[in-house]
């Protein structure tokens, strides 16, 4: 195929390429939103292309077998740290809102579009960030542990620099920018479990969980905004920073280094086969 051959052979600019598709995503839901009346159908509109557009892309791509390997329980025990925190986070949320009398709640329709958002979020970052630009960066650079490091950066930085988007959703742009950093040092966490486990739904999973907590209130309750909670969960991304990378580090250790290396071997083998 000869979009995957470019991006073999010029990946950091592919897989930039790639991550600015999401900014066209953004686009065409915005656009949507401007053309059609504000309704549940809208809205499933928006998701339902929220959750097609990178799948196309993945497909078009040549990268459909990403949804196929992997080890499923591996890579949540790499991941386990962040499915322990997000699932915590959600159920903390969950449950300070239950116990509050004042709670109001979104009708049933709109905690569906809510759940169908973070769904959509999680499934499109991860199809794009770990399915096509982690894949394609580790096996281009993943021969080695110094290859491996770089590969995990270089996708973190372009996982973060993405974010600089929520800007367009009324984010406030200083909070945007640390949004940015803190999310780069999570786009690394991220690779890194993929790298270890090697399967997608995982992480997609993970992803899922990080975005329930963080966006409960928009999603389940008329108390915020995508944007205002968006504002208020940056200072909580900075204070993780140091985190991320310390478990990144952890999780790429030298004794774990060859597996992992090996994982991205059998990436490769499959992305032949394809």
């Amino acid at each position: 195929m000869k979009l995957r051959k470019i991006f073999r052979k010029y990946p950091i600019p592919c897989c930039i390429a790639a991550a600015l598709s999401v900014f066209l995503l953004l686009g065409a839901v915005s656009l949507i939103r401007r053309l059609l009346p504000d309704s549940v159908p809208s809205d499933l509109a928006r998701q339902i292309l929220n959750i097609l557009w990178p799948l196309l892309l993945t497909l078009l791509l040549g990268y459909g077998w990403c949804y196929r390997k992997g080890d499923f329980g591996k890579t949540l025990l790499a991941g386990l740290f962040a499915l322990i925190l997000f699932s915590s986070t959600f159920l903390i949320r969950f449950g300070e809102a239950v116990m509050r009398d004042e709670t109001s709640w979104k009708a049933a329709s709109g905690i569906c579009i809510g759940v169908l958002n973070i769904l959509g979020i999680g499934f499109r970052e991860e199809t794009i960030f770990r399915g096509v630009i982690a894949n394609d960066l580790g096996i281009a650079y993943g021969k080695t542990p110094r290859g491996v490091w770089k590969a995990v950066i270089l996708s973190g930085l372009i996982f973060g620099l993405v974010h600089l988007t929520n800007i367009v959703s009324g984010v406030n742009p200083l909070r945007a920018v640390i949004q940015v950093v803190s999310a780069c040092a999570l786009g690394m966490y991220y690779t890194a479990i993929y790298f270890r486990g090697g399967n997608l739904w995982a992480l997609v999973l993970i992803h899922c969980l990080t975005d329930a907590g963080g966006l409960f209130r928009s999603a389940f309750t008329m108390a915020a905004t995508a944007a205002g909670v968006l504002n208020d969960i940056s200072i909580t991304g900075m204070i993780m920073i140091p985190v991320y990378i310390g478990i990144t580090i952890f999780i790429l250790r030298r004794s774990k280094m060859d597996a992992v290396i090996e994982n991205l071997k059998q990436a490769e083998t499959a992305d032949r086969i394809e």
